[in-house]
């Protein structure tokens, strides 16, 4: 019991900030809980073969391969929203309860986010973070849509979360520099891969990831930091991704 009174004291802040997170996650747990599927919900728990509802034959999602064919027949039939999607049907076949557990953690996670690009080498500041939570609650346009609402929370609050994920490395290298990022093939690679999905998440959003990053990009350049090839590698396919969120013929191969 010691120890424990001890490591509080001594990680004051970090232990206020994890309650403050804690409790952003029940709230939205409790709302979560009163909330059914709706609409599209339905339809994504088939595999995606037809623009309207699942026809009788259509196979429900079972397996990674299925979201896979899935995701292909979408990108030709409806539009190119493929990362939204593709992780809605993933997380679907695990049930009501697993999705609200994952989608007030994927919330909570947007939040925390949102403070890190805020406070990114600057004392940290409780009051902003549950400042944070507070204006998400209130600000984040039609709460129930992009939030709530399953494949709404999909394209809008989980995209959200992938795409400010994805430009904390820029945050990072622009407050404190080599410092921060090492500049290793490793980890251009890592961003390689992550701007696809960053890129890919909507096609109004990936073009707004890849200026934002272009800019920070420009940053180092006038700051005179040595521009790492993790941040050229991560804009150039993030620009990939914005490309192939854009949908193909609009209808399937013969």
């Amino acid at each position: 019991m010691d120890k424990v009174v001890e490591f509080i004291k001594k990680n004051k802040v970090k232990v206020a900030g994890a309650f403050i997170m804690i409790a952003a996650f029940v709230i939205l747990l409790i709302i979560n809980l009163h909330v059914d599927y709706t609409s599209d919900d339905f339809r994504y728990r088939f595999i995606y073969d037809t623009p309207g509802n699942p026809l009788p034959t259509t196979k429900k999602i079972s397996s990674l391969w299925d979201v896979i064919i899935s995701m292909i027949n979408h990108w030709k039939l409806c539009n190119g929203r493929v990362v939204a999607h593709g992780l809605l049907q993933m997380v679907m076949p695990f049930g009501k309860l697993f999705f609200r557990i994952f989608n007030s953690l994927v919330y909570v996670s947007l939040g925390f986010l949102i403070y890190k690009h805020s406070v990114y080498g600057k004392k940290s500041n409780l009051s902003l973070l549950v400042l944070v939570y507070i204006g998400m609650w209130f600000f984040l346009p039609q709460f129930g849509l992009s939030v709530m609402w399953a494949s709404g929370a999909a394209n809008y609050l989980w995209c959200a979360a992938i795409m400010l994920s994805f430009m904390l490395p820029y945050r990072m290298y622009a407050a404190n520099g080599a410092d921060s990022v090492k500049d290793s093939w490793k980890n251009a690679v890592l961003m390689g891969l992550f701007g696809i999905f960053a890129g890919c998440t909507n096609e109004n959003t990936g073009g707004g990831v890849v200026l934002i990053c272009t800019l920070f990009i420009l940053f180092y350049k006038i700051k005179g930091f040595k521009i790492p090839k993790w941040s050229w590698i991560g804009v150039i396919t993030a620009v990939c991704g914005c490309c192939t969120s854009f949908g193909g013929s609009g209808e399937l191969p013969h």
